[in-house]
């Protein structure tokens, strides 16, 4: 064999181990990428609409203890263990988690509807009378008031939670005095306001379950429901 000959086979082998350790290289790169991934999104973990309830359930937890001042979304991620990010993915502000919590724990004791729209309200009454001077007090109070100091939680209040409000109660009043009552409005908002002000200006010891009968007939008054 000559030299030359020896030279170009030396060559070619030379660039056959180059390959093969280049091969080898990119294939133990891939298996440390796909550990690394591994190690960052533990198998089995929650996604993060799996957790919404977790969240959620925290929130209201922490309003009922501190209060919508005192509340941080941070307090809310280490209640529910999950981190910062998954709560502002979702929900992008401190309000709009608030109501978010707000409405789950509302749609969680919420009645079905009857055949009796009459003993509907009574009963929508009756939970909102207990909420306002039972153990939710203290967090009420302080709500309504952040909802005149804190225009972003008025406006998201405002668009979501008192709408859902104001449709329940009138549905059991419509369905008492009819669609077409010329006060329907007034009578809808008439027993919050009510509550509203005996809760934050009136401090007098309160019967809920009697003062929500009393609300109910000055609400349709002695009107009977239509039978259909």
């Amino acid at each position: 064999m000559d030299y030359n000959t020896e030279v170009n086979s030396s060559e070619k082998k030379y660039s056959r181990n180059v390959r093969k350790a280049s091969t080898m290289s990119g294939m133990v790169e891939t298996e440390l990428d796909a550990a690394s991934e591994d190690v960052a999104r533990p198998r089995g973990r929650r996604r993060a609409a799996d957790r919404e309830p977790l969240i959620l359930d925290a929130a209201s937890e922490l309003l009922d203890e501190i209060g919508y001042d005192h509340l941080r979304v941070q307090d809310v991620a280490d209640r529910a263990h999950v981190g910062l990010a998954t709560i502002y993915r979702r929900w992008s502000t401190k309000q709009e988690l608030v109501i978010a919590a707000m409405r789950r724990a509302k749609a969680s004791i919420e009645a079905p509807e009857t055949d009796d729209p009459r003993a509907d309200l009574e009963a929508l009454l009756r939970q909102m009378t207990h909420d306002m001077f039972g153990p939710k007090a203290c967090f009420i109070v302080g709500f309504v008031t952040a909802l005149r100091n804190d225009p972003e939680l008025g406006r998201v209040f405002r668009e979501s939670m008192l709408a859902d409000m104001r449709d329940h109660l009138r549905r059991p009043i419509a369905r008492v005095v009819g669609d077409d009552d010329p006060e329907l409005d007034v009578r809808v908002d008439l027993a919050p306001a009510f509550l509203i002000f005996r809760m934050l200006i009136d401090d007098q010891p309160v019967d809920p379950d009697v003062l929500a009968d009393r609300l109910c007939a000055l609400v349709v008054g002695s009107v009977t429901p239509a039978l259909t």
